[in-house]
């Protein structure tokens, strides 16, 4: 089983394959990461896919997940790709979905 991103890094290096990526997760990492932002700036190299929800599995702002460290981690090292919304809705589905992308703006995405 392959919990935090050190694992994951760890099971890349020993293939050695240049092609592998760590795909994270914030609701994972707010789970089993004890500093969710260290770990992004550890594991930086590997790092080729981001999925977003909050501490709740909700859309990003609807828990406690400290976005501006974890956006600001993955600003840090330059990440420029997409950021996947994975996460059930709460409120009105609509205004969750719109909500999405001007929250994270504002924390730092």
């Amino acid at each position: 089983m392959v919990n935090r991103l050190e694992q994951a890094a760890d099971l890349i290096r020993a293939t050695g394959l240049d092609s592998l990526r760590i795909g994270i997760d914030s609701y994972h990492m707010n789970i089993e990461e004890t500093d969710p932002a260290a770990a992004i700036l550890a594991h930086a190299d590997l790092i080729g896919h981001a999925q977003v929800s909050d501490s709740n599995r909700f859309q990003p702002g609807a828990g406690h997940l400290d976005w501006p460290a974890w956006l600001g981690a993955l600003h840090t090292i330059g990440y420029d790709g997409y950021l996947a919304a994975e996460c059930r809705l709460t409120g009105e589905p609509l205004e969750a979905v719109r909500s999405i992308p001007a929250f994270l703006r504002g924390s730092g995405a």
